[in-house]
């Protein structure tokens, strides 16, 4: 049976080595389709160059891709790997000048860079370069994910999409993001900052302390690996590996890292008496003091080896910066159901920091399936930082005794 729906257009946007990418979008957008477009009498449709172009004599490849895909989008899907792109003659990469066209004309943006292995052998390092100096800087409209997988790449695509076609939605129907008020015939969901280590609500005002380490870096020595003695049984193995001479330098840093971050978490109360389904927390940061950062737990740099190899340099070069500028970060936080007087902690633990004290202010739009619209608050926390000057066996211990 027929049905009237509103087409959402969905333009899918990567250089050639996501191929894979591209058509797991398509999947989730018919996937997408099947489950609800004859309820919300919506229908989205993705947009590909090669499926939505014709070749026009004497106009740019680039323009009539632009025209015929990026200007009747309604939203913009870019996937990276370890390309950039080709240039076009007027743009770094056709994917940027699609991504920039899309942005300037003030339509959303998801990016999302995959981080999954890659035979070294194949990758064209200055394009790699200029992808990982794109990536720091995130783009103004632009939600940033990561992914190592296919199927985690697929997770959060799908998650995110319905937000944002919720957002669509909303929008061409005219509504406006609502305040929290009391309505007996709907959901109230409320949310506060949750502790980090037990499921306790701690309200919508947070302090927190960070400390600033400085230490002397010039007094911490190479890392050298003790040499064991060969014996009659030993047996020579061919390693690529070698001791990491920079070890004690990156530990000492990895420590100061780690104690200038806070872990955040958030907990959701459904105050109503009606349950809720599909609860997902949006958190953009609004400002806050100089220095200000939020990054997820799978931005967290690991800890340092004491051996490299000739991997080690490209995939420490592939991890996500965490520079990142106040008033671009975006994160989303999958609480689930919640029935009446329910609380749910989200499971994600965030992490912030500061180079100085100050207030950081946080929006979270709050969606759910029987929300008529996001609901929006604002969470504070208070940030004291203090400059805590260390020894450098303070920070890495095998210095206690190698420094003596």
């Amino acid at each position: 049976m027929s049905y009237p729906a509103r087409v959402f257009r969905i333009a899918i946007a990567s250089p050639s080595d996501v191929e894979e990418e591209r058509a797991t979008v398509v999947k989730a957008i018919q996937e997408w389709n099947d489950l609800h477009s004859a309820d919300r009498k919506a229908v989205l449709l993705p947009l590909r160059w090669e499926t939505h172009t014709a070749p026009t004599l004497g106009e740019r490849p680039q323009e009539t891709i632009n025209r015929e895909v990026i200007d009747h989008a309604d939203l913009l899907i870019g996937i990276f790997w370890t390309r950039l792109g080709s240039p076009t003659g007027e743009h770094t990469s056709g994917t940027l000048e699609e991504i920039d066209h899309a942005g300037r004309a003030g339509k959303p943006v998801m990016l999302y860079f995959s981080r999954a292995r890659v035979d070294p052998t194949s990758i064209d390092l200055d394009q790699l370069r200029a992808l990982r100096e794109y990536q720091s800087a995130t783009y103004p409209q632009g939600l940033v994910e990561n992914y190592a997988t296919i199927v985690e790449f697929r997770d959060k695509l799908s998650r995110q999409l319905e937000m944002h076609v919720r957002k669509l939605m909303l929008a061409a129907a005219e509504g406006q993001v609502i305040d929290e008020e009391v309505d007996e015939r709907r959901p109230l969901v409320h949310v506060e900052f949750a502790d980090a280590l037990v499921d306790d609500l701690l309200g919508e005002e947070l302090s927190v302390a960070l400390d600033r380490v400085e230490y002397e870096v010039k007094a911490i020595p190479d890392f050298q690996e003790e040499k064991k003695k060969p014996n009659s049984l030993t047996i020579t193995v061919f390693s690529s590996s070698s001791a990491n001479p920079n070890f004690y330098r990156e530990y000492a840093r990895y420590q100061a890292f780690l104690r200038s971050f806070h872990p955040l978490r958030l907990g959701a109360q459904n105050l109503g008496n009606v349950g809720v389904r599909d609860v997902l927390l949006e958190v953009s940061l609004l400002d806050g003091p100089r220095g200000t950062k939020i990054l997820g737990s799978d931005e967290i740099p690991g800890q340092p080896s004491k051996t490299m190899n000739s991997m080690s340099t490209i995939f420490q070069f592939s991890r996500s910066s965490a520079r990142r500028r106040t008033e671009d970060y975006h994160s989303e936080l999958d609480v689930g159901a919640l029935q009446p007087g329910r609380t749910v902690i989200a499971d994600r633990t965030l992490y912030v920091t500061a180079a100085e004290s100050g207030v950081m202010r946080l929006a979270v739009l709050i969606y759910g399936d029987r929300l008529p619209a996001p609901v929006k608050q604002v969470l504070t926390i208070s940030v004291d930082v203090t400059t805590v000057p260390l020894k450098p066996e303070d920070l890495v211990p095998e210095l206690a005794t190698d420094l003596k």
